[in-house]
């Protein structure tokens, strides 16, 4: 069964409360409105996609907006990436201190962080030759506290 995709605010009364559901989540009005309507429908299990582009954009909003909808474990895993360089995760303490820098180099790479004590970025990845097809793919997955 394909996964509805919804495309208007209209939409939504349409999905089942007991299926998950993915919000691409740029820290804006709309994708802000999005998580807490899909709370207040009873949308149990709802993650928020976040990536981090290089843009100056408010990673304090957008982990008020996470805390305040429960997530707590967030998880990365390398599923494959071929001729690009970049993507290097950081992971620093609530103050800023730098915890950690690695990058996810090897399908089944993993990395696991707690989202209520530590903030984590990564940097972009740029095709190592732009003659050839590139690619990063990295599953994120948020557990989140019943």
């Amino acid at each position: 069964m394909r996964s509805p995709l919804i495309r208007s605010f209209s939409q939504l009364d349409s999905l089942d409360p007991g299926r998950s559901v993915v919000n691409l989540f740029s820290g804006g009005l709309d994708s802000s409105y999005l998580l807490l309507r899909l709370r207040r429908m009873g949308i149990r299990e709802v993650h928020a996609v976040s990536v981090d582009i290089g843009e100056d954009e408010s990673s304090t909003y957008k982990r008020q907006v996470a805390e305040a909808l429960g997530a707590t474990i967030i998880t990365s895993l390398l599923i494959g990436r071929s001729n690009v360089t970049g993507g290097e995760s950081a992971v620093y303490s609530d103050e800023g201190e730098h915890l950690l820098t690695v990058t996810l180099s090897e399908p089944g790479d993993l990395l696991l962080g707690d989202d209520r004590r530590t903030l984590h970025s990564v940097t972009p990845v740029q095709p190592l030759d732009p003659e050839l097809a590139a690619h990063r793919d990295v599953l994120v997955i948020a557990y989140t506290a019943r």
